[in-house]
């Protein structure tokens, strides 16, 4: 047994990937969810166009047909998505990338709904009631684009963003949507906070996920806040993400000093050698000794285990 964090305040990073709101709930606790058509995608189904829940959304969108099929036909020669979007982006025109932004906004702004409405009590808001015990500062970097863990935070820690976006930065638990919103909206330079119910569809205020992207679609000062807290961090939790984005790596995480530990969520099925991968594509793995290090398969599953993050770490999940 790997045994409890001694003698510091736990100042930890919380980033979510795509796999976290793919396990929104177990299939044990709700089965209805685990086989919906609507369930929150992981990367390789964004542009599936077999779901009757996406079609009708793809094929408004006829500037990216093409795209799209381009995209598909990458991902069957077993290249990631990003891998995919990134040969595909700078092939298109302004109108393909801007039709490719409205497209994914549109698409996981309807399942952001879909979800509030089925899936209230879900492992977001599960997991801030728990952190909140734990910690009274922390800093939650998002990479999807859905509202999930904003309303999570909201009901946990009595933040009203829209408000502003001020509001994400402007608490001791702070959010960072790093890839934007679907919540969000963009007129030319200027990025405003929109209406969960009443969404302007004619902007959007993300970035498309891309490996080699060069910038973030967060305002400038939420970057500026990510980097002086991350130099403080001790404790890396990562949910349902892969470690892909070169930008953050560079820019973020070459900022982390030695950290106390790290757990890794990933795939319910997944084991110890894709907790390696997300800590070798991040950057993260030469920040920690292995002792350190836990990887636990599922969100559900980690929950359950480790309702106070800062406990015994079990020796089968030491990687």
């Amino acid at each position: 047994m790997l045994g409890n964090l001694p003698n510091f305040e736990p100042r930890p990073m919380v980033i979510f990937g795509a796999g976290a709101s793919y396990d929104l709930k177990s299939e044990k606790e709700d089965r209805l969810f685990a086989n919906a058509n609507w369930k929150p995608p992981l990367s390789e189904s964004l542009f599936d166009t077999n779901n009757v829940f996406f079609k009708p959304i793809i094929s408004k969108y006829r500037k990216i047909q093409g795209v799209i099929g381009a995209i598909q036909k990458s991902m069957n020669q077993d290249k990631s998505l990003e891998q995919a979007i990134d040969e595909e982006y700078e092939n298109c025109n302004q109108e393909e990338k801007d039709s490719l932004e409205f497209y994914i906004v549109d698409l996981i702004y309807e399942i952001s709904k879909k979800c509030r409405i089925e899936v209230p009590a879900n492992n977001y808001e599960t997991f801030f009631r728990l952190l909140n015990k734990v910690c009274a500062e922390y800093m939650v970097v998002n990479f999807n684009y859905d509202y999930l863990a904003q309303r999570a935070m909201e009901n946990s820690c009595s933040i009203i963003f829209e408000n502003g976006l001020n509001t994400y930065i402007d608490t001791p638990r702070k959010l960072i949507q790093i890839h934007g919103s679907v919540f969000w909206e963009r007129v030319g330079e200027k990025l405003s906070v929109g209406n969960y119910d009443n969404r302007n569809s004619g902007f959007a205020g993300i970035m498309p996920p891309l490996i080699t992207g060069k910038r973030f679609a967060c305002p400038d000062d939420h970057i500026d806040y990510l980097k002086n807290f991350v130099k403080e961090v001790n404790v890396v939790i990562i949910v349902g993400w892969k470690g892909l984005e070169n930008h953050f790596r560079d820019n973020i995480v070459s900022l982390l000093p030695p950290l106390k530990r790290i757990i890794v969520v990933g795939s319910p099925d997944g084991g110890r050698e894709e907790g390696k991968e997300v800590l070798k594509n991040s950057g993260i793995s030469r920040l920690i000794p292995s002792s350190g290090r836990g990887f636990i398969g599922g969100f559900s599953n980690f929950l359950k285990l480790y309702p106070d993050f800062t406990k015994n770490l079990e020796e089968k999940h030491l990687f």
